[in-house]
């Protein structure tokens, strides 16, 4: 079986399922008396991060949140334990797709899911989350759950219309072994609250945001903070209007609206309190559709539909299994990335539903962080910073290339390269969605005497011009300007002050 085990504790692994940034995704079986065999799914961290303290209290912590959880719309987990030095954690095989998955063959093939399917999913969703928002320590005390990475490719939906939460790894509890550090930011781009992307401490509302963007994408079928790259992903979430699925969608229900529009409030003041007073809005909305049957049943049938020939693949593949074949890398059209929160059944980098194409988010550079953090904050709603109209930030700037994008301004920070430096240009969104446009952004090549001096060309370019460029207390002009800083600063502070815009708090 290659680098596969032969078993990891009493689990017998036939294949690999997926694998992700951090764990890869086996498939295993118990086996028992008079024949008795079950697939189950083990999950175990990547040979070589398994010694990396960092991650193996990351694993260690989801383990100890799902095992704690116990709810029928929450993925079971049956063991975790350990074989020599590595770690291994045993969860239900569910036989399904990720919502992404649904969402993608239906919009292949020009179909809406109906809307009273789409509530139901988000529905259940929500009671499984609020299980896990529940969660108590052993003694009672609350354990202030946030999942942090809600997202159509974390809803795992069965072939038998069941939906379950799945992917606790970056989950936040009060508890946890792994702390994220001050700039840090875990999630994907396109499904992150306001407060996420700001690093802000977190409460279940983030999850409500989440769940919202979720609930938009399947109703409408449609993308909401999807665009080119990061930067202006951050920028929809914190200037753009929310965009009513009504004006989108002819005929979107008045009631399902209203559950949308309030999940997407912008300031989490305004949402719903918890997923369970979400959950309820949304099974009022659904009676007030027309809609004959069970909605379970109903999804069920239309994943069969659908899914047809997954179905019958994966079937196949559980019945060699049982027959004593096993497999090195399962075949493709079987495998189950979204296990991992990946996209399952195909998908490229240009499918709006392709995980691969989604950006997540868990920094690991200092860089990376402070450009998160610069560009988020610059974006962010005066009430949420506690801010006045004017105000002075401070962004630590470390070497490489950065951009931050600040509501329709750029700062670029570059080592000289023998390359021609990279303009940041902001771009309208996808049609469907709408969006602000963001004035081009000039950038400054070096010259050959900057090179020489290994310098950092950087350059500074806002919406509107005239704000004020200083670094550890020099004045550097006002925007737009460019100017050079010794290549040997690591780190750069970079204080811009500049009138700040509210974006609309609900859209």
């Amino acid at each position: 079986m290659g680098s596969l085990p032969d078993k990891l504790g009493r689990y017998p692994i036939v294949g690999l399922l997926a694998t992700g940034g951090m764990a890869e995704i086996l498939l295993g079986k118990v086996v028992g008396a008079a024949g008795f065999e079950r697939p189950v799914v083990v999950k175990r961290v990547l040979t070589h991060l398994a010694r990396q303290k960092s991650f193996i209290d990351m694993f260690i912590d989801e383990a100890r949140i799902v095992a704690s959880i116990r709810h029928p719309n929450v993925v079971d987990v049956h063991e975790f334990g350990r074989d020599g030095d590595e770690l291994f954690l045993v969860m239900e095989y569910l036989e399904g797709e990720s919502a992404a998955a649904l969402i993608r063959r239906l919009t292949k093939t020009d179909q809406p899911l109906n809307h009273v399917l789409g509530a139901h999913i988000v529905a259940e969703a929500c009671a499984g989350l609020h299980a896990a928002h529940e969660l108590t320590a052993p003694d009672g005390t609350p354990q202030h759950l946030v999942h942090r990475d809600v997202s159509p490719h974390n809803l795992f939906l069965t072939y038998l219309g069941r939906v379950k939460v799945i992917d606790f790894g970056v989950a936040l509890t009060a508890d946890r072994l792994a702390r994220t550090s001050a700039g840090h930011v875990k999630g994907k781009f396109g499904y992150m609250s306001p407060e996420q992307c700001l690093s802000e401490p977190l409460d279940r509302r983030s999850d409500i945001f989440s769940l919202g963007i979720v609930l938009f994408e399947l109703t409408t079928g449609k993308r909401l903070f999807k665009r080119k790259n990061e930067l202006l992903t951050l920028q929809a979430i914190f200037q753009e209007p929310i965009p009513k699925p009504s004006d989108l969608v002819a005929g979107y229900p008045a009631a399902l609206e209203t559950v949308v529009m309030r999940a997407l409030s912008k300031r989490r003041e305004e949402r719903y309190e918890t997923t369970a007073d979400m959950r309820v809005e949304l099974i009022r909305a659904s009676h007030e559709l027309p809609f004959e049957g069970v909605a379970s049943d109903t999804l069920a049938s239309l994943m069969s539909e659908i899914f047809a020939t997954r179905m019958a693949r994966k079937a196949d593949m559980l019945k060699r299994v049982a027959a004593g074949w096993s497999f090195a890398s399962l075949p493709g059209d079987v495998l189950d990335n979204s296990l991992v929160g990946q996209g399952s059944d195909g998908g490229g980098p240009d499918d709006d539903w392709a995980a691969s194409g989604e950006a997540a988010a868990s920094w690991q550079s200092q860089s990376h962080g402070a450009a998160a953090q610069a560009v988020a904050a610059s974006m962010a709603p005066e009430g949420s910073l506690g801010a006045a109209a004017h105000r002075r930030r401070r962004w630590l700037i470390a070497g490489g290339a950065v951009a931050l994008l600040a509501g329709g301004a750029v700062a670029v920070a570059k080592r000289p390269s023998q390359t021609e430096p990279q303009s940041v240009v902001s771009s309208t969104a996808p049609e469907t969605i709408p969006s602000q446009t963001a004035a081009p952004v000039p950038t400054a090549a070096p010259s050959a005497s900057t090179a020489a001096r290994s310098e950092v060309t950087i350059t500074v370019a806002t919406s509107p011009v005239g704000a004020r460029v200083t670094i550890r207390g020099v004045d550097q002009g006002v925007t737009p300007v460019s100017f050079s800083v010794p290549q040997a600063h690591d780190e750069l502070e970079l204080a811009i002050t500049s009138k700040v815009t509210s974006p609309s708090s609900n859209g």
